[in-house]
């Protein structure tokens, strides 16, 4: 029956956690973790640069809109800061993802076309950000051949992947949200409590921004690692589940 095979495949997905198996899965998602923030920081040091300087010229306005949720959409800066953290996001996927191929700049130019649709992933999939649900439905995505068709089934196989292995993905998606969440909340805490400080002090603003900004940007470097690393295992594992 259905609800067997579903069951079985919710006790296997558990499997990882298991003392050997996890052990194994950690320290591939340290490694990936590590070669990404090299590859990060040897290719898009200027991006993030440029993102730092922008906050600069936001200044308290940045603390508004990020953290207090006072978003204005009409200022250009915040909208340069939008259009530079999705660039980011995208290319963090294709400097994560396990691959065969050089990640040089030749690379990345070539998955440049596909940077649409990634958008169009994260609209669609924004509502389910306590699952993996965009990491995973762009993975599959990048794995596949660029077209119309490719990309529905890369939905297609990432919501079969979220409830085919609904646990894992549910303690993966509660571990890693929760830290971004608490580290998103101290900040909020911090900048509220000392708000009055950092208006009169662009350069201290600028610094703790950049530093809470950048903390959070490695968290999801590594919750993005381990989700990767899992999605590859499972992939090949259960090929025929998604590509029969």
């Amino acid at each position: 029956m259905f609800s067997n095979v579903l069951l079985s495949k919710w006790l296997e997905s558990l499997e990882i956690f298991n003392k050997k198996e996890f052990k194994s899965f950690l320290l591939l998602v340290l490694n990936s973790f590590r070669r990404t923030v090299f590859i990060f920081a040897k290719n898009f040091w200027w991006l993030f640069l440029l993102l730092f300087l922008n906050i600069y010229f936001i200044g308290t306005n940045f603390i508004d809109s990020v953290f207090f949720l006072k978003i204005n959409f009409s200022s250009f800066s915040f909208i340069i800061f939008i259009f530079i953290n999705l660039f980011l996001f995208f290319y963090s996927f294709l400097i994560a993802r396990p691959s065969v191929e050089a990640k040089n700049i030749f690379y990345f130019f070539s998955y440049l076309n596909r940077y649409w649709k990634f958008f169009l992933i994260v609209i669609l999939l924004l509502w389910v950000a306590i699952l993996p649900g965009v990491s995973i439905v762009t993975l599959f995505f990048l794995d596949s051949e660029n077209t119309i068709k490719t990309f529905f089934y890369s939905f297609l196989n990432g919501i079969k992947f979220i409830f085919y292995y609904l646990p894992t993905c549910l303690i993966l998606g509660l571990t890693f949200g929760g830290l971004q969440v608490s580290i998103y909340l101290f900040a909020v805490y911090l900048f509220s409590s000392f708000y009055n400080i950092l208006v009169d002090n662009i350069f201290l603003c600028t610094f703790l921004v950049c530093f809470f900004y950048l903390f959070l940007f490695l968290t999801w470097l590594l919750s993005l690692s381990a989700v990767s690393i899992y999605y590859v295992r499972m992939k090949h594992k259960d090929f025929n589940l998604f590509f029969k």
